[in-house]
């Protein structure tokens, strides 16, 4: 292993809800490498755009080799498909790290993700097994989740459960992290049988 050598890996989200942040997310990146180009040791940099389109900007280039980031390359389109980003580049920078000699592999891999979709709830409803710890292996809040039967009135609850959770998020003026927000959703999901 080079101990020498980190690889910063960067999935930046470019989907349409970021058209107001492309000025502050280009400037904020390319301050960012102009800083680590400045650093002493080797670095490499992945950079991956995403939307509903998954784009390599960067495979593993040499830090000094990187131009700034412009508007012809990050520019706000299409939809936030966060998890196929996140999926696609750990699939890929570990398969090529596999294949990497071990003398060549970086001693650091630092990934971030830039995104604006912090306001996004998710519910995980699992038939027949512990769905709240699965949903917690997801990053899930376990007052999001609940297991049901694979019976017809289980499907019944689940959805009943679903459309209860959907009226409390959209017709409630309140954070997702508040007390009130997070007992109904404690109450919701335990009716689910």
């Amino acid at each position: 292993m080079n101990t020498n050598l980190t690889e910063m890996i960067f999935i930046l989200d470019r989907s349409g809800s970021m058209e107001s942040l492309t000025e502050e997310t280009i400037g904020g990146f390319n301050s960012l490498v102009a800083k680590q180009q400045a650093a002493s040791g080797e670095t490499e940099i992945t950079t991956i755009l995403f939307d509903d389109q998954y784009e390599v900007l960067h495979d593993h280039v040499p830090i000094r080799k990187v131009v700034r980031l412009t508007e012809n390359e990050y520019y706000a389109r299409g939809c936030t498909a966060l998890l196929d980003a996140i999926g696609l580049t750990i699939d890929r920078v570990g398969k090529r790290l596999a294949q990497t000699p071990e003398e060549a592999r970086p001693g650091k891999v630092i990934t971030a993700i830039t995104t604006d979709v912090y306001k996004w709830q998710f519910m995980f409803l699992g038939a027949n097994m512990d769905a709240v710890s699965e949903a917690d292996s997801l990053g899930i809040r376990p007052c999001m989740a609940a297991t049901y039967t694979s019976e017809r009135k289980g499907i019944r609850s689940v959805f009943g459960a679903i459309g209860r959770m959907i009226d409390v998020m959209r017709l409630r003026d309140c954070d997702f992290d508040d007390d009130e927000f997070l007992e109904d959703c404690e109450d919701i999901m335990s009716s689910v049988k």
